[in-house]
Order: C-alpha cells, then structure tokens, then sequence
C-alpha cells in the first residue's frame, strides 16, 4: 500500500517540478525513506511469526467447488491445537482425473496462501479461490488431495 503512494508523489513531483535536478533529488530521498520504512515493517512482520508443526492444525468440512474453467473455491474449518495464533498456512492441491477401470492421474496443481486468523484453541471457517494455472480436461471423475505445507504463527 505504501509503493504505489510513494510512486505517484514521485511522479507528480518529476512532472510538476521546474528544476529536474530537485525532482531528481526528492525521488531519491522518497525512495530510500521507503524503502527503509518497507525493511522494518517486514522485520517487524517477520520476527513475530513462526512456524509450527502440522499436528497443530486441524482441517474438517473441506470442498473444492469449480466457479469456472481453471477457478475453484477451496473452503472448510480450521482448528487450532497450538498455544499461538495462526495467521495463515501454505497448501499445495492436486486435481487428479479418475478414468473408471484405470488408475487417477494428477493433472493439474496449485499452491496458495490462506491467510486467516485463529487464536489458539479455537477455529474459523474459510473460503479461498484457488487458481490452476495449468490446461486440463478432465475425461473420467474429478478427485482432489492436499498437501500443507507450512502452518504461520503469531506470538501472543
């Protein structure tokens, strides 16, 4: 959010300002101040997380519904068995395509963030549209699997 403020200032400054060298200057000055502001705000974001074991994180109801030809809405419940808040975990979700009499084939992948937050001992629903980015056509029964692969805590 604070890039595309800081560039527009810049711009507005280069486009408005009589003497190019000033302009020059405050893009500088404008660029390193947030840039320094950027590397403390991700310190600070970084330094407060963690993450946890799988065996903390618990997902029911889960569904994988199509919204369109590669676009699908992941959702289900999250429960959390950790002393800290979860802020968000990485999963990876295969379709496979499951031809009768055949074996299932993985024909396409996607990895997301899903970025919610659960404080410790308690759960929250989600929905998260999912996005394949690979060409398919599935010819037999739509089957899915998921993998998580990381679990993001926030100290209390």
């Amino acid at each position: 959010m604070f890039w595309p403020i800081l560039a527009f200032i810049a711009i507005s400054l280069l486009i408005f300002s009589q003497k190019r060298i000033l302009g020059g200057v405050l893009l500088v000055l404008g660029l390193s101040a947030g840039g320094i502001f950027l590397k403390f705000e991700v310190f600070d974001q970084i330094s407060h997380t963690s993450q946890i074991d799988q065996d903390h994180l618990e997902l029911t109801n889960l569904n994988l519904v199509p919204r369109s030809a590669r676009s699908y809405t992941f959702t289900g419940r999250t429960l959390n068995k950790h002393k800290n808040e979860i802020i968000g975990f990485e999963i990876t979700i295969y379709l496979k395509d499951c031809i009768p009499e055949s074996s299932c084939q993985v024909i396409a992948q996607a990895n997301d963030f899903i970025r919610l937050s659960v404080p410790s001992n308690q759960a929250r629903d989600f929905s998260q549209n999912i996005y394949f980015y690979q060409n398919f056509e599935i010819t037999g029964e739509m089957e899915w699997k998921y993998d998580v692969l990381k679990i993001r805590t926030r100290k209390k």
